[in-house]
């Protein structure tokens, strides 16, 4: 009964035209008019956070082989001299850095160069969701670097730990924990499948009391009695913009915070009622394929997030009733595992041979959310249907739940 559609796709926030005598001094921020002066006030005044999402591993294919990497504690040039092959001589190049040091560096220069302050960063909110063999070294540098200058009391961890999942028990039939007896024999060491819980996962974490952690003065981890987003909230803090470690875009000084995200969150925000954007990409099929994602628009039938506008796909929520509605419909990312029955697949290609079917709509795992708007979703999250991912070799099963489980329920 689910009517699928091509999602709306337009041109992200291009820069407003200045003059030449304009250009010669103009910043990256004052290319946005009129949202250069909201830009720069809302990072001063702490009403922009950033979440990070470092508990997933990067996938590279490698001649047929699938290599999972941790992308948020690699050394970035090491990864790429092992599987590029040997890398320039005449370039230079700081190796033996974790790739946080420099993602986290990144980000409070981004902050600088857009305010003109180098005390900006410390009313900025960082979340990052790491797993539990991160953790600990992640405090240690934290400490060691003053948490390379942001804000110790506005940097918040949350540990998404990895799961065991369930082993075939031989003699039973049964998929069960592994250390239930009987189920250990299938699984190395009797530790089953150490699998991450997934984006969506990480992101229903926000809303949960007693998830966040802060480091402490003495450098310990304090747990906090309230969620991340009360905290945030209570703080002022009305956009959240979330990355996920396997964008290598987050190395470039503009990767987690740039001028244009910011400028289209308020633009939409003001003129469509809009409560989040979520950045995609229209790609040849051959290239989409390994994302494992694509994007459709679907009927409204229930109160969710709707999609309006235009390069970047627009979540609209309903942040009250009293608010006018906006005109639109549901939007969905799929997974593949999501579309593999033969109904779902011959819509799905219909609704291709509209648009054009050399192109698929992908999401990048971009997104900037209104915080109230986040809020209120992920109260009514529908996250009961998570994927169900088998590991052949050792014969278990683990749950994973994608962002699009919490924020883009199907119906």
């Amino acid at each position: 009964t689910q009517e699928w559609l091509l999602p709306k796709v337009a041109e992200a926030a291009k820069p407003f035209p200045l003059s030449p005598s304009q250009k010669s001094g103009s910043s990256s921020v004052q290319r946005y008019v009129p949202y250069s002066a909201e830009i720069v006030s809302s990072l001063i005044t702490g009403q922009v956070a950033v979440q990070l999402i470092c508990s997933e591993e990067g996938t590279w294919s490698i001649d047929d082989e699938v290599v999972e990497e941790d992308l948020w504690t690699v050394d970035l040039w090491a990864l790429l001299g092992s599987r590029l092959g040997a890398l320039p001589e005449d370039q230079l190049r700081i190796q033996g850095v974790p790739r946080y040091r420099r993602v986290l560096h990144s980000l409070v220069q981004a902050v600088r160069d857009m305010t003109g302050s180098a005390t900006a960063a410390q009313r900025l909110f960082v979340v990052m969701h790491v797993h539990e063999h991160q953790l600990q070294a992640l405090v240690d540098d934290l400490m060691v670097h003053k948490c390379f200058g942001l804000n110790r009391e506005r940097v918040l961890l949350m540990v998404a730990q990895r799961q065991k999942g369930y082993c075939l028990d031989s003699a039973s039939g049964l998929f069960l924990p592994p250390d239930a007896g009987a189920a250990n024999a299938n699984s190395p060491s009797g530790n089953g499948a150490h699998a991450p819980r997934g984006a969506g996962y990480c992101m229903a974490q926000l809303a949960w009391a007693g998830e966040a952690l802060m480091i402490g003065a003495s450098g310990k981890l304090e747990r906090l009695p309230e969620a991340a987003l009360e905290l945030m909230s209570a703080s002022g803090v009305q956009w959240l913009v979330s990355r996920c470690a396997q964008d290598l875009r987050l190395s470039a000084v503009d990767g987690i915070l740039d001028a244009p995200t910011l400028a289209q969150g308020f633009h939409l925000s003001k003129m469509h009622n809009v409560g989040a954007v979520m950045e995609v990409s229209q790609v040849r099929p051959a290239v989409g394929r390994p994302f494992d994602s694509e994007v459709f628009g679907t009927v409204p039938t229930l109160d969710h997030l709707v999609v309006e506008g235009d390069f970047q796909a627009e979540l609209v929520r309903h942040l009250s009733e009293s608010r006018p509605r906006a005109e639109g419909f549901l939007v969905t990312e799929l997974q593949s595992s999501q579309i593999n029955s033969p109904n779902v697949k011959k819509a799905l290609r219909a609704v291709r041979m509209q648009g054009n079917p050399d192109r698929m709509t992908i999401a990048l795992g971009r997104y900037m959310f209104s915080v109230p708007a986040l809020a209120s979703c992920l109260k009514a999250a529908h996250f009961t249907r998570p994927t169900i991912q088998l590991s052949a070799e050792i014969g278990c099963i683990t749950m994973h739940l994608h962002m699009s489980d919490i924020l883009m329920p199907t119906c």
